[in-house]
């Protein structure tokens, strides 16, 4: 795992022992033109342990549209293989929170490489449903089940006005000349997401964006590469081991990674456990804060401890001196006018 906290690099991999898998996480922040302008990139990458077995995972990506964007529709463009008709890339256009009629945000998916080229594709589910707002975001799969027959066995389903979109990386399996059933990605497949924010002369210019070319996977791999270099480099000099070789290199460089990884934003208001209200959590006013921080374990406590932070940050500041002291910052606006700190 490597991951540098800023938000322009991150490399993670995930084992399945079970389901033979092996997925590659890369995701690059790229360069924009202008400061307030967005672009990054990330490659999906799928590959099965055990070679002599076939990968057991229909992966998915989703999309869902914030509250306060409801205004904002959605505008969905499919590019379909001209010999199979399979979806092989999927572009996504929505107008962004500026007050510029022309700022918009456009998300691309596309198969980047597959030795099935002519099953392997992208299945789309763009739904409009109520339900969104019940789930949070870590409870996507509760909407799943509400639509799992569509979702495993059709390839389009496009509702007008969508509030989530859902795109599923699978391959489609001849089972008889008239019909398919859906697979497994193969042993080797990668996918791109591409997304771009920014102010456009016209809105043409946003819809006939295509970040995602023929040579987009190599020029990828190649920032990865030098993004690569220079996060070890940095690494060898702020905690000093000199020896990229050397196993402690690789465990200063998981340790580190683990820790900047788990750094989120977060946004709510503040709560008291209160003695006095009958040992509740009581909200001390209708104020939404920020906060950002680190957190001890994303799978089971994904959310910041001031007692932590403490002990989180002395690595942190080493890193980076900048992102440790807005962490700081965050952390003392949450204080209120008693001096009262949430602990957690």
């Amino acid at each position: 795992m490597q991951h540098d906290g800023r938000g322009t690099f991150a490399v993670e991999e995930i084992e399945d022992s079970e389901y033979n898998t092996r997925i590659r996480v890369e995701y690059v922040s790229l360069d924009a033109e202008d400061e307030q302008d967005e672009f990054w990139q990330a490659v999906f990458s799928f590959e099965a342990i055990d070679k002599h077995r076939s990968l057991k995972i229909v992966p998915f990506l989703y999309l869902r549209k914030d509250k306060d964007m409801k205004a904002h529709p959605f505008q969905i463009s499919i590019e379909r293989d001209e010999q199979s008709a399979n979806v092989q890339a999927v572009k996504v256009l929505q107008k962004s929170r500026e007050l510029d009629e022309n700022t918009f945000q456009v998300f691309e998916f596309a198969k980047v490489r597959g030795e099935r080229e002519d099953t392997s594709c992208l299945s789309l589910f763009a739904l409009n449903t109520e339900d969104l707002a019940e789930f949070e975001d870590h409870e996507v799969d509760k909407l799943l089940q509400t639509h799992v027959a569509s979702f495993l066995t059709e390839s389009i389903a496009n509702e007008m006005d969508p509030n989530i979109i859902l795109l599923r990386l699978n391959s489609l399996t001849p089972n008889s000349e008239d019909s398919k059933s859906i697979s497994s990605v193969s042993d080797g497949e990668k996918f791109m997401v591409s997304f771009t924010k920014k102010t456009f002369n016209r809105k043409r210019e946003a819809t006939n964006l295509r970040q995602i070319q023929e040579e987009s996977l190599q020029t990828f791999e190649e920032k990865v590469r030098v993004k690569d270099e220079q996060f070890r480099q940095e690494i060898s000099e702020k905690f000093g081991v000199t020896n990229q070789n050397d196993t402690s290199f690789n465990f200063t460089t998981e340790t580190v990674s683990n820790l900047l990884g788990s750094i989120g934003h977060y946004n709510g208001p503040l709560k008291r456990w209160m003695k006095s209200m009958g040992h509740t959590f009581v909200k001390t006013d209708d104020f939404m804060i920020d906060l950002l921080t680190a957190c001890p374990s994303r799978a089971r406590y994904a959310r910041g401890f001031s007692w932590d932070e403490g002990f989180h940050l002395l690595p942190i500041c080493k890193w980076d001196f900048n992102l440790c002291s807005e962490i700081f910052r965050s952390w003392f606006y949450t204080m209120e006018s008693d001096g009262w700190l949430p602990n957690e």
